[in-house]
């Protein structure tokens, strides 16, 4: 029984985290900097995408990685 449960967390897919930021303004684009991409201010992978008056980027719990985050909104620079 233990060898299932564990073969089935061992397989399980990683869970998504998911920035949102409300921006009624519209201005663009938006850009996800922190601890995990070395504060680059402009990493196109990590733009923000525009759903109506909110900004939003889902990544991989996984490419985050396993320590805990900072993080910061930018502009690109």
């Amino acid at each position: 029984m233990l060898s299932a449960l564990l073969l089935a967390l061992t397989f399980s897919p990683p869970a998504d985290v998911r920035f949102s930021v409300e921006a009624p303004d519209g201005r663009g684009p938006l850009y996800l900097a922190g601890s995990f991409n070395d504060w680059q201010p402009g990493d196109p992978s990590w733009e923000l995408t525009s759903e109506e008056e909110r900004w939003i980027l889902s990544v991989p719990a996984a490419r985050l990685g396993d320590a805990p985050i900072e993080f910061k909104l930018t502009r690109g620079s």
